[in-house]
């Protein structure tokens, strides 16, 4: 070309500029949803906050997981404006999901048509974790069934008692048989006490010990997914080929460092092919397992434990930096601003490195807590049984644990204590009944 020819390139893409200013600007303030992608549960309520134009009228649309739309175009509410700049609002609308909407990925989506301006953020809805309440709701109702019989033969024993002092002072002239009568009738009142007492706690403690088969086989299923957790997490020692969480994440680290000491020397070129090196070992959120990905495996440890592990936050954080960082590159090569936000995502990457060690943890905590709670109601079941057996000391109280090993063992211990009270219990049986016979025969 001449340069008269490309003098003329340059006045005609000049003369464009204010068509492109006029156009960004209609669009108004930066338009954005205020709240973070998060996790609730069925049944809870969010206020979805959207930040726009002062005097406009955005709306919302939520979409469950097949893209099927369940809030349509809702206007949204004036909740505020910035008291710094008035031209800016934040609106609001209320989105409560329902139960029968089901699980999974939920997408809002707020827009302004007159600004042309929209946004959007996914909300996770995951059904609470199954827990163990009803067992401890089981033993209690075991312990107060225990006081409650015990309860019911004090007053049979009462009445009865009663009965026969009645019957002894309508009687007083044959005081001699009256007596022998009243005897005869409190040692049977006695033995059938004894006997129902015995019966029951012995049905008490065959209850018992089914809810420690349940504790073992729920602590067995914890120990088996901590150690499938640990297995995709793998060790911090993993280098990128290895297929593990530490693995992938060694992968990220390497491409972001070498991008980090070689800004200087990299071009353009060389920077977007290392995001894509980066990407590669990060994946997309929502990456299924197979995938190989950090977001592949974080799916994976979901899939075992049935939580979405608090390393997936960052996780989504990190994506969100390098899908920035690309669009920068783009509009502006290597300016401040990509080195800057390259920082950003170094300091991310070393976040989601550091978090990774507690994830097997993590994701047994809370259910270890509630078997814990309720291995300590059981114990205390356990003890107030055998001390209504005249048992005082067979059951000792522990110190409470909330550990996979400590609460196995006290599991074992307590299944060995519930048979020896047992047998203890079903032994004073037959010599309780033997003392009746032998009484009434005199």
């Amino acid at each position: 070309q001449t340069l008269v020819s490309q003098t003329n390139s340059v006045l005609a893409d000049t003369k464009a500029i204010p068509d492109t200013i006029e156009t960004a600007l209609k669009k108004g303030v930066r338009s954005k949803v205020l709240n973070r992608s998060t996790t609730v549960s069925p049944g809870d309520t969010i206020s979805v906050r959207y930040q726009t134009d002062s005097g406009k009228t955005p709306v919302i649309t939520v979409y469950d997981p097949n893209n099927v739309s369940l809030i349509a175009d809702k206007p949204m509410t004036n909740e505020t404006s910035d008291p710094g700049d008035p031209s800016i609002s934040v609106y609001s609308y209320d989105v409560t999901f329902d139960p029968a909407w089901g699980k999974g990925d939920f997408t809002i989506i707020s827009s302004e048509p007159d600004t042309r301006s929209v946004d959007s953020l996914t909300i996770t809805v995951t059904p609470p974790l199954a827990d163990l309440a009803s067992l401890t709701a089981t033993v209690n109702n075991v312990q107060a069934g225990v006081a409650s019989t015990q309860s019911s033969i004090d007053k049979v024993a009462t009445n009865q008692i009663a009965t026969q002092s009645a019957i002894g002072n309508v009687q007083t002239g044959v005081a001699s048989a009256q007596t022998g009568i009243a005897n005869v009738q409190t040692g049977v009142a006695a033995t059938q006490t004894a006997i129902n007492n015995m019966q029951n706690s012995i049905a008490g403690l065959s209850d018992m010990s089914t809810k420690l088969e349940t504790f073992t086989s729920n602590l067995n299923t914890i120990k088996d997914n901590v150690s499938s957790v640990k297995a995709i997490v793998g060790a911090a020692t993993d280098s990128s080929k290895t297929d593990s969480l530490y693995g992938k994440l060694a992968g990220i680290g390497t491409s972001v460092g070498a991008m980090i000491n070689k800004w200087g020397k990299y071009n353009v070129s060389d920077i977007m092919g290392s995001l894509n090196n980066v990407g590669t070992y990060l994946g997309t959120p929502g990456d299924p397992p197979q995938m190989g990905t950090v977001f592949g495996k974080i799916t994976d440890v979901q899939n075992q434990t049935g939580q979405i592990p608090s390393i997936a936050a960052l996780a989504d954080q990190s994506y969100g930096q390098i899908r920035d960082l690309r669009k920068e590159m783009d509009l502006n090569g290597k300016s401040e601003t990509a080195y800057d936000m390259m920082q950003k995502v170094n300091t991310s990457v070393a976040e989601l490195q550091k978090s990774v060690d507690s994830i097997p943890k993590e994701s047994s905590d809370a259910q270890l807590k509630e078997i814990a709670a309720a291995v300590t109601a059981t114990r205390k079941a356990l003890k107030q049984t055998a001390s209504n057996a005249g048992l005082k000391n067979a059951v000792q109280d522990q110190p409470s644990t909330v550990t996979l090993d400590g609460l196995q063992k006290q599991v074992t211990e307590l299944k060995a204590l519930v048979q020896s009270v047992k047998k203890s219990i079903e032994g004073k049986q037959e010599p309780v009944v033997k003392m009746w016979l032998e009484k009434g025969n005199q």
